[in-house]
């Protein structure tokens, strides 16, 4: 639906992103080094893919994953599996499913000030994303200061962090207008905590470029032995933003308190971390019950409006695709009408100058032609003289006459001989008739003398018209064009009618007509875990027109020993040097006997190869938190400024994603069962963002 320049930007813009991303191989570089130099061409979104002198992990993972890659808009469903009970929330009870909320950006997120608190219970946070500090709104008062239409400060004013975790990162928000660039100024100020001796003294700039609402400021801390207090805090300080527009908010300090953990596990943290607990083996197959099942529907419910949404998209798409295919039928229709017409003017112009022709050279013979024809002599063509005869009637008719291929010279009564002629340059089809009359004659008299003779007829012996006779003139030419564009021009309003009709057909198709077709052609996938809440779940979606596949790689991750443990519990038994690993790498840190979050990488890494990237459908992956943190990362890529292990799910929730060339769409979907009980209905919060990965 672009019109050409449009088409041309976004064509630039597109060789825009993927110089920005990947570098150019120069064709004179692979000349020069040949094979040496290592590249992989992807050719037309991977309809061709061109590997060069690549081994090991890359040929056996990365070519695999292009030559499967389809970037085709098409809705990706993250869900998470309700609790058993059907609760939103999960209370005192650590989920157990990912690893992640042990590290600085779940259920201990001390880094970003937060002491472990529930997100959904305070009405002044989102269901997904980062606190929204209650005091926001004031700070948005924008009418009392003129000219001011953005607010820059701390996204907390107070933060505490474990001493072991070797940093705090600090958050700033803009709020407001986010167009353009912002900046601001930052330093820490020595409270309690001393410069040097708990932490390094830090300032610097924080810049938001457009659009960016969030950024972060890292702070190292470093292990004072000597210290007896059991926290010590200091403060960051934020001043001169800019561009003058811009204001700071009430939060424009934040105090960073460091606890003690000489000791072990600070009393503060403690409190809230005997609360939170890995659940018993026991429950890891228990089943949905009445609300696990009811919050199970109201998903389906919802997966269900969405994915019928994208069978009208898709069928809309289609109804475009066949009009532009009915247009692009008819400027054919056009087309060729026009070069009929510019063709029958040239034939006519052409024939008046011919028939002028005529009348000057006095000749019966209609000037311009050309006529021309091929045939095969086969026989005893030279101790006959049937090669010569056949000469003479073409030279006696003003014809020119040459051999095609090499003729076979024979030259012996068991062996015939063989030439194919080209006869050209005679003006009148009834002397080509004549000519070609006179050597089937010519042969036929020679087939009877050798009767008479009582010599035998060898197979194959004869005379044979190999190219069927036509006029290579100006006027033949012509012709020969008239009747081909002529039969293209039946084909072409043949394919208008049904274009048409295809059209017609389409625009009449009612939604529940539109759903049947597409759940055929494009029936929904549904992934699920081994986990019984996982299966249950998935089992309550799309019953219909729907593919049910349960794959182990989706499973939760492994929690080794931990299972029915507090995390106050794990603490004590890890010690503070595997505690500060989660703290510090929490990437690669794992559970005594379990998984880490690079474990759940790597098996989910097939996963979406074989299954989501070969799909045109819908797909439907009901998991478990960890496992839709490594998902939720693949697809936004460098768009993400969090670590795909602080992105909260809640239980019950989903994650919708449209992969686009370049980049996704995304909404995101949770129940918050306290407001479904008030309204009685469905309560959907939905958020719509998109993000170019650039």
């Amino acid at each position: 639906g672009m019109d050409f320049f449009t088409a041309v930007n976004d064509l630039k813009e597109r060789i825009a992103n993927y110089e920005a991303v990947y570098e150019t191989v120069d064709e004179e570089e692979i000349d020069k080094k040949g094979t040496s130099i290592s590249f992989i061409k992807v050719i037309n979104l991977s309809s061709k893919v061109i590997a060069n002198n690549v081994h090991g992990r890359i040929a056996r993972n990365v070519l695999t994953f292009l030559m499967n890659l389809h970037i085709v808009p098409r809705p990706i469903f993250l869900v998470r599996a309700p609790d058993p009970d059907g609760l939103m929330l999960d209370d005192n009870e650590y989920s157990g499913d990912s690893l992640g909320a042990i590290t600085p950006g779940g259920v201990m997120p001390v880094r970003e000030g937060e002491i472990v608190s529930d997100v959904s219970q305070d009405p002044s946070k989102p269901i997904f994303g980062n606190p929204i500090p209650r005091q926001l709104s004031q700070d948005l008062l924008l009418s009392n200061s003129p000219g001011v239409d953005a607010v820059v400060a701390f996204a907390d004013e107070r933060n505490a962090v474990l001493e072991l975790a070797g940093e705090v990162n600090i958050a700033v928000i803009r709020r407001g207008n986010s167009t353009g660039s912002c900046t601001v100024h930052y330093q820490t100020v020595d409270g309690t905590a001393r410069a040097g001796q708990h932490y390094n003294h830090t300032s610097g700039v924080v810049t938001f470029q457009s659009g960016e609402t969030r950024a972060e400021i890292k702070i190292v801390l470093l292990d004072c032995q000597n210290s007896s207090l059991p926290e010590e805090s200091f403060t960051v300080v934020l001043s001169g933003p800019q561009p003058s527009s811009a204001l700071l908010g009430k939060r424009k300090e934040c105090a960073v308190t460091i606890l003690n953990d000489d000791a072990g596990l600070p009393p503060l943290l403690r409190r809230d971390w005997s609360r939170l607990r890995f659940p018993p083996a026991s429950k890891l197959g228990q089943t949905l019950n009445d609300g696990g099942k009811a919050v199970a529907d109201r998903l389906a419910r919802m997966l269900a409006e969405q994915v019928h949404e994208f069978y009208l998209a898709l069928h809309k798409q289609k109804l475009e695709r066949l009009k532009v295919m009915r247009d692009v039928a008819e400027i054919h229709v056009h087309t060729l009408k026009d070069e009929i017409n510019q063709t029958e003017f040239r034939r006519t112009v052409v024939e008046e100058a011919f028939r002028l022709q005529e009348r000057m050279a006095d000749s019966h013979a209609p000037a311009g032609q050309n006529f021309t024809t091929s045939i095969k002599l086969v026989g005893h063509l030279y101790n006959r003289n049937l090669l010569e005869k056949t000469l003479d009637f073409i030279e006696l008719n003003d014809g020119t006459v040459r051999s095609v291929g090499e003729p076979d010279m024979g030259g012996s009564s068991h062996h015939l001989s063989s030439v194919v002629l080209k006869v050209q340059g005679i003006r009148d089809q009834k002397v080509v008739d004549s000519i070609i009359a006179k050597i089937e004659q010519l042969f036929d008299a020679d087939k009877k003398a050798l009767r008479e003779e009582g010599k035998p007829i060898l197979e194959g012996y004869g005379f044979q018209v190999v190219e069927a006779t036509k006029d290579v003139g100006e006027l033949g030419k012509l012709n020969r064009q008239l009747e081909e564009k002529r039969k293209l021009l039946e084909e072409a309003e043949m394919d208008v009618i049904k274009a048409k009709r295809a059209v017609d057909d389409h625009a009449r198709m009612g939604e529940d007509e539109i759903h049947a077709s597409a759940s055929k052609e494009y029936p929904t996938q549904v992934f699920t875990s081994t986990a019984t809440v996982s299966r249950e779940t998935g089992e309550r979606c799309f019953v219909e027109d729907s593919h049910h596949e349960e794959i182990s790689n989706l499973n939760m991750v492994d929690i080794g020993a931990c299972h029915g443990m507090t995390l106050a519990d794990l603490y004590d038994s890890m010690g503070k040097d595997s505690v500060r690993q989660f703290l510090t790498l929490p990437y690669i840190a794992r559970v005594p006997g379990g998984e880490s979050l690079k474990d759940v990488v790597h098996r989910v890494e097939p996963f979406v190869v074989d299954h989501i990237e070969r799909q045109r459908s819908a797909c439907v992956v009901v998991s478990h938190l960890s496992t839709l943190q490594v998902l939720y990362q693949y697809f936004v890529g460098a768009s993400s400024r969090l670590p795909f292990w602080k992105l909260h799910i809640p239980r019950g929730s989903v994650i919708q994603l449209v992969p686009h060339l370049f980049g996704f769409e995304e909404r995101r979907f949770s129940f918050k069962q306290e407001n479904i009980e008030a309204r009685g209905q469905d309560y959907v919060a939905v958020h719509m963002a998109s993000h170019w990965t650039g």
